[in-house]
């Protein structure tokens, strides 16, 4: 039979048999008394021969485009390893610029998953972004205080991160003020020691070259 001898999965075997679902290909196997393969043995032969539905491309950008997805990383993205050398970036927002801008970033390297719901509690709408990319991207997982003083050693590096770091938490008030209009750019966060980081190296791009 294709499925054990030649290691044709039940998936494929079902498109081959005209049926659009493994399920019908899965009870035939039992009625036949075929056992199929086991989950981890079907993951672990898929990692080997790169099979996916969808293509992860290397990242291939600079030091700049680095720095700016780690702001936007320590600002509002979650980043982990949920097996082998993949690396899954999510994040939530109710703003749609937000949903734009992750799948502008990473549809190039990936595919994007995003899953729009509604909130209950606060009767807004909401997407949930997920991405899954190759091993390139490790270095969203690097330790924070490691990639903050690689950042900070270059002029460049520093406005990318504080670009990354205002397009996830940055928000502009305009406000009257006697016979001006007063401009208040701020950051939110709740993570102090990325605000102090922040307030570090602001002023260090006028200074270094």
């Amino acid at each position: 039979m294709k499925h054990v001898e030649q290691g044709v999965s039940l998936g494929d075997l079902a498109k081959l048999i005209g049926n659009k679902t493994s399920g019908y290909t899965s009870w035939l196997s039992r009625q036949l008394g075929v056992q199929p393969r086991g989950f981890e043995e079907a993951r672990l032969k898929g990692i080997h021969e790169k099979m996916r539905k969808y293509e992860r491309r290397p990242f291939d950008g600079s030091d700049e485009d680095k720095a700016y997805l780690l702001g936007l990383r320590h600002g509002d993205l979650s980043v982990s390893r949920p097996f082998g050398d993949a690396i899954r970036v999510s994040t939530s927002t109710t703003h749609p610029s937000m949903a734009k801008l992750f799948r502008d970033l990473f549809e190039p390297f990936g595919h994007v998953y995003q899953h729009p719901r509604y909130k209950e509690d606060t009767q807004t709408h909401e997407w949930n972004l997920q991405t899954v990319l190759d091993s390139s991207f490790e270095f969203l997982l690097e330790d924070r205080v490691k990639s903050w003083a690689w950042i900070k050693a270059k002029a460049t590096t520093i406005l990318a991160y504080l670009a990354g770091a205002w397009d996830a938490e940055g928000s502009v008030g305009i406000f009257r003020n006697a016979n001006c209009t007063a401009i208040l750019l701020s950051i939110y966060n709740t993570d102090t020691d990325f605000l102090l980081y922040i307030r570090e190296i602001r002023g260090k791009s006028d200074t270094i070259q």
